[in-house]
């Protein structure tokens, strides 16, 4: 009895760990930009938060992180805490506002190939930011991540700015990667421009069915209590978990309807202190690596034994 029972607890463990299941975080921790007291006063600042922000990332436990503007100070703090469980993939940085950074469990992933790339916005003293990486999954499924910070200006003349940043990703990956790919980050981009104009663009480019994790939350407050939806994760060939995604986390989810009536300027400050120290949430995305692969293989089989079949009907014909 209990080598039986030992027998199914290794059995359990080993399925745990070989699940095609894996958790994505993103999050945009607001960098260098908190010494800027007057934009960002609601925020409290400097490095005296880099502990809270590095204690919430620890909390989610996710399998990939890929934040935004994370500075070097921040980089040399949270490796300093992470790499014992996690590769560091990859980090591009952006200008003076920090960088982007991937990190990848040691247990699940090994790292085959990675990417840092400066990406041309039209304004070449605001150039967006990719760091990524080709991982293997202990179940032998190649997977690419990249964290994306994308540049963009308020001026309406510089819309497509977002679509050359498309470009400069595509020219830069399109012959290196495997179909299954996810790109999380903060995009500068609002939700409706990324579904009806980014997302259709890049898959114009780049035709393998990419998708875009859909939510009805806010995941930016600026300083002036501007509520947007920018940060987004886009992905390719595996299939979105989406009742366990989330924007914010399972204690305070950040929806829409929060925001629907006026919030005075100390609940944003309450909001922002009791949920993240940055003016960004974070999003927690769930999804099935291994879902389309596992779809083709039935398919496939199912078409080789249709055409056995069909055979040997032919053959008894005759």
């Amino acid at each position: 009895m209990k080598h039986l029972l030992l027998m199914l607890v290794m059995f359990m463990v080993s399925n745990h760990m070989n699940s095609s299941i894996i958790s994505v975080l993103s999050w945009n921790i607001l960098g260098p930009a908190t010494r800027d007291v007057e934009r960002f006063g609601f925020v409290q600042g400097d490095y005296s938060r880099l502990e809270k922000t590095i204690a919430v990332i620890q909390q989610y436990q996710a399998d990939i992180i890929c934040l935004q503007e994370v500075d070097k100070i921040s980089l040399h703090y949270l490796n300093h805490i992470l790499l014992c469980d996690y590769h560091c993939v990859a980090y591009q940085e952006k200008g003076l506002h920090g960088g982007v950074v991937v990190y990848a469990k040691r247990l699940l992933f090994e790292v085959e190939k990675t990417f840092e790339c400066s990406l041309s916005s039209g304004d070449k003293n605001k150039p967006g930011a990719l760091a990524g990486g080709v991982l293997t999954h202990v179940d032998k499924i190649p997977l690419f991540i990249g964290s994306i910070h994308f540049s963009r200006s308020h001026d309406r003349r510089s819309m497509n700015s977002g679509k050359m940043q498309i470009e400069a990703i595509y020219e830069a990956l399109r012959d290196s990667l495997p179909q299954q790919i996810i790109f999380a980050g903060d995009f500068n981009t609002l939700y409706e421009e990324m579904l009806y104009e980014s997302l259709p663009f890049m898959n114009i480019l780049w035709p393998i069915s990419f998708n875009l994790f859909s939510h009805q939350s806010f995941t930016a407050n600026r300083s002036d209590g501007n509520f947007l939806s920018i940060d987004h994760v886009m992905f390719s060939h595996i299939k979105l978990i989406e009742k366990d995604s989330m924007v914010g986390n399972r204690d305070y989810i950040h929806k829409a309807v929060l925001v629907t009536r006026e919030i005075m300027k100390h609940e944003l400050f309450q909001l922002v202190q009791k949920v993240v120290p940055s003016d960004h949430l974070p999003m927690f995305v769930l999804f099935d690596i291994d879902f389309y692969i596992k779809q083709e293989k039935i398919e496939q089989r199912g078409d080789s034994m249709f055409l056995n079949y069909g055979a040997g009907v032919k053959k008894v014909n005759k």
